[in-house]
């Protein structure tokens, strides 16, 4: 009998360990008998990305991280997955490398001849420069990598098979034979062929089902818009019905707003061309954009109101599916400023300037804007409306952020243009403000003595002079 040499002893190490889990995966060791096992190759084998993967850590270094990632742990083709849609596309971790040494060693080929009928057949060849030929594939020249590739046993191509730039249709030809499409047919074996078919999804039927959808959707929304349309008169006419009695109405077709950076460009014109024409404004040079932008600025950072208002324009940009202005045109503003200084004993008093672009005066624009103002300035202004305005923020409610007790108005006139102290006195006197000085050729501008009248209104506010901060 032939001798038979005795079992192994079981070692302390060798028994399985009582309550303790094993690992369901295998280690690298069995996968590399498994592959023994098997009668793969070490160069057709491919191992899984996973723990036990001697470049786990680092896929850079590893030279099959690509098709580690599409195999299983036995090296073979994983199957493709149901959401196969769903995933990323391939990246290539090194392309910007390539692509770098591919435009370092570029060199200008010779142009193709787009007359040549190879170029100009729609269907029987196709372009395939030669400069698109690798030098080198994996390290090795592209004949020694396609050997290699279609003598695996992963590979799927003919025995027959040539790579592309074996193709050509001449040694100085530019132009390959057109790949063979695949083909397009349904799988009547798949899940969806059924589905598919009955629902003729890829017939002219399936087009006009499509189309019907499409006018059906365009015309529900179309009927949406005209409810938003209605909805949007409706409310005007609400509006119109609890508006004041006492409502202004402006000859100019305007809106009112809150003031922009965007808008000081314009602002800077109206208020040179008062300094440059009119004695309303007390300095004789323009100011620069720069210098109104800081007169913004300061109003912005002491909470204080500054209106603009804005042309309504019937040139309009079609945006998003709505109609917007081209350019909103700035026709006039207003704004606040402290008296004095925010920290000093008149800080609960403001006075005010308003501007009003020539071509547009005595269009009642100018009410509109002291209507806003006195709004935002006076807790207790009741406000007259008849025009439309947008901000933002508590700064342009009733009563406004500051708290101001008393507002002034200084107006500079020619000192023969009573005319127009009585109408400035008469239109101010409609907010409540009270002439309290005038002031008789103290200034001189254009060749003109100017006047400075003064006008005081209090407000709603109280303010004690015990407890005032």
């Amino acid at each position: 009998m032939p001798e038979t040499k005795p079992a192994p002893l079981e070692t302390k190490r060798d028994a399985p360990k009582i309550g303790v889990k094993r690992n369901r995966w295998p280690k690298k060791g069995d996968v590399v008998q498994n592959y023994k096992n098997n009668g793969v190759s070490s160069a057709d084998a491919q191992p899984a990305a996973s723990e036990w993967s001697p470049y786990a850590d680092d896929d850079e270094e590893d030279p099959n991280a690509d098709v580690e990632k599409l195999v299983d742990w036995e090296g073979k083709w994983l199957p493709a997955p149901i959401d196969w849609e769903l995933r990323e596309g391939h990246k290539h971790r090194n392309f910007s490398a390539y692509m770098i040494k591919y435009v370092d060693v570029l060199e200008f080929p010779t142009p193709i001849d787009t007359k040549v009928p190879a170029f100009t057949s729609p269907t029987s060849t196709e372009v395939a420069p030669r400069l698109w030929i690798p030098d080198d594939i994996e390290e090795m020249t592209p004949g020694k990598w396609w050997d290699q590739h279609t003598s695996s046993k992963l590979a799927e191509c003919a025995p027959d098979a040539k790579p592309w730039w074996e193709r050509y249709e001449s040694a100085d030809s530019d132009f390959i034979e057109q790949w063979p499409a695949p083909p397009a047919d349904l799988d009547p074996s798949d899940r969806a062929f059924e589905k598919v078919t009955k629902g003729k999804l890829c017939s002219e039927e399936a087009v006009a089902s499509y189309k019907k959808r499409l006018e059906a959707k365009a015309k529900q929304q179309k009927k949406a818009q005209k409810g938003i349309h209605i909805s949007a008169v409706e409310l005007n006419a609400a509006y119109e019905k609890f508006v004041p009695i006492n409502a202004l109405k402006p000859k100019a077709h305007i809106f009112l707003r809150e003031a922009y950076a965007h808008d000081i460009p314009q602002i800077t014109e109206i208020y040179n061309r008062h300094i440059r024409e009119t004695v309303h404004c007390p300095e004789m040079t323009v100011r620069t954009v720069e210098q109104m932008r800081g007169r913004f600025n300061d109003a912005h950072a002491a909470d204080l109101p500054y209106i603009v208002a804005i042309e309504k324009s019937s040139s309009k940009i079609a945006m998003a599916g709505r109609n917007f202005p081209v350019c909103e045109k700035v026709v006039g503003f207003a704004f606040a400023d402290d008296y004095h200084d925010s920290a000093g004993m008149y800080r609960y008093t403001l006075e005010f300037e308003m501007y009003v672009h020539k071509p547009y005066q005595r269009l009642g624009i100018g009410s509109c804007l002291m209507d806003r103002l006195m709004y935002v300035l006076d807790p207790e202004y009741m406000l007259r409306t008849g025009y439309r305005f947008h901000s933002t923020g508590p700064k342009y409610e009733s009563g406004g952020v500051r708290v101001a007790g008393a507002l002034l108005c200084h107006v500079p006139y020619e000192s023969t243009d009573t005319e127009r102290l009585t109408w400035l006195t008469r239109w101010l006197g409609q907010h409540d403000f009270k002439k309290v000085g005038d002031y008789p050729e103290i200034g001189h501008k254009l060749g003109k003595a100017v006047n400075l009248a003064v006008f005081y209104r209090k407000t709603g506010n109280t303010v004690n002079p015990a407890n005032a901060l």
